[in-house]
């Protein structure tokens, strides 16, 4: 396995800068925010403003209760429908905080949130699925493992589906259901048994933990996650497994 690098110089996104544009980026508040949305797409047209409104919704709310600050990041992972153009909008509606990156051809899943987290300027990255599966109301839970330790420099708080296995709530179809058990157990064997679901789109880091493991990441398709948890075992940066709310949301792509 290639040499892990835990430092402060992670690789940026040079490799990508031949196919990369990012799009009517208008300046965001001098300050820092405290969170980074890292939301990839990939022609989501049809389920991006569902998870969008909601998301919008949600963050507006919590920095004002918290008196925290966020930035929203959507990378349009070289979409041919109208993804971008709908990114527009919004970033149109909330030009403070709001940013589009476009990749000019598809990538995959893992490229375009390794180029999300290199633009990203908060202190807490949150990469999170753009079919909104996952209740984005479930964020505090995770920000709150990371955040009780204002010392801990590098961590991930992985959302979990784990507790929904056989209950109605997890509406996955049938072949969907086997290929997660065997996914499952392959995981299991050859990568890790502390992460009982590796796979939920919904993860917060330190943005010292994403930069670092992102930095190291080779796989850019929809396994990324495993090797990303991988990394941080190796580098014995710290996770926490959170449990989150979860549907199954008709769409879904397992390769891109």
């Amino acid at each position: 396995y290639p040499i892990l690098r835990n430092g402060n110089s992670p690789r940026n996104f040079s490799e990508f800068s031949d196919f990369i544009v990012v799009e009517k980026h208008k300046n965001l508040n001098c300050t820092i925010p405290d969170v980074s949305i890292v939301v990839p797409t990939f022609n989501e047209e049809k389920r991006l403003p569902y998870m969008m409104d909601a998301t919008l919704i949600y963050f507006q709310n919590w920095a004002l209760k918290y008196n925290r600050s966020y930035e929203i990041i959507l990378v349009d992972d070289g979409s041919s429908d109208n993804t971008f153009d709908i990114a527009s909008r919004y970033l149109n509606a909330h030009s403070d905080h709001f940013r589009i990156v476009k990749l000019l051809r598809n990538f995959g899943k893992a490229a375009a949130v390794r180029v999300g987290v290199d633009v990203a300027n908060g202190n807490k990255i949150l990469m999170v699925d753009a079919d909104g599966a996952t209740d984005i109301n479930d964020f505090n839970k995770l920000y709150e493992h990371i955040d009780k330790d204002s010392e801990r420099n590098e961590a991930i708080a992985i959302g979990s589906r784990s507790h929904l296995a056989g209950k109605s709530i997890a509406t996955r179809s049938f072949f969907r259901t086997i290929l997660m058990k065997g996914f499952h157990l392959l995981v299991t064997i050859f990568c890790t048994s502390k992460i009982a679901d590796t796979q939920c789109g919904f993860k917060l880091f330190t943005s010292k933990a994403a930069k670092t493991l992102f930095s190291n990441l080779h796989l850019y398709g929809w396994a990324f996650d495993i090797e990303l948890i991988y990394i941080a075992e190796k580098l014995n940066i710290s996770m926490f497994e959170v449990q989150v709310n979860w549907k199954e949301i008709e769409g879904s792509k397992l390769i891109r």
